[in-house]
């Protein structure tokens, strides 16, 4: 990312998954909220499960699971956004940023030399929670797109890697979530 960042030219700078499909009206949905008011530095997308052909009795009960987890994301990240403006964690899967936030250089270094635990740590594990931390110490609006027209779909894990997945987001959040309270001390 920090090596194709400098290159880009456009003023937003969209990040997606190489498993994630689009309808053809994300893009100005996506978009919007960036023209409506200067103070937005990310806008994230609404996610759904796309469902695996034919699926195996085992596939759909994981991907039941998979879909309850991206709905639950979905509600919480609406929720947060229309109460108070703040969403827990903008996701990868799909989100655009400001690029000139993307290619500040005190954004670059700390991107790359993320710690965690009060510096003991190098982290450099998760650019959702950090890109997400950065927006909200320095001043930034984030926005979710919670409608059918900025709504795209995602895979997961539809076998027991599933939980491999949970566990590993999980690791990550508890970490940003510490490092937001006790270390950076900038909670939305």
């Amino acid at each position: 990312m920090t090596r194709a960042i400098p290159e880009v030219r456009t003023p937003i700078t969209i990040f997606a998954d190489d498993d994630v499909s689009w309808p053809s009206t994300v893009l100005p949905w996506i978009l919007a909220p960036f023209e409506k008011d200067e103070r937005y530095g990310g806008v994230v997308t609404c996610q759904r499960l796309r469902r695996a052909a034919a699926p195996t009795f085992s596939q759909r009960v994981w991907g039941f699971l998979g879909a309850l987890y991206l709905e639950r994301r979905n509600f919480d990240c609406a929720a947060t956004t229309h109460v108070d403006g703040g969403l827990p964690c903008m996701s990868g899967r799909t989100v655009a940023y400001r690029t000139d936030i993307l290619q500040d250089e005190g954004f670059t270094y700390a991107f790359t030399n993320e710690e965690w635990w009060f510096g003991r740590y190098q982290l450099n594990a998760d650019d959702d929670n950090f890109i997400t931390r950065w927006m909200v110490s320095h001043g930034w609006e984030t926005f979710m797109q919670y409608h059918p027209e900025a709504e795209v779909l995602t895979t997961l894990e539809d076998n027991p890697k599933f939980l491999k997945q949970c566990a590993r987001w999980s690791r990550s959040n508890w970490r940003s979530n510490l490092t937001s309270m006790f270390h950076e001390k900038h909670i939305w």
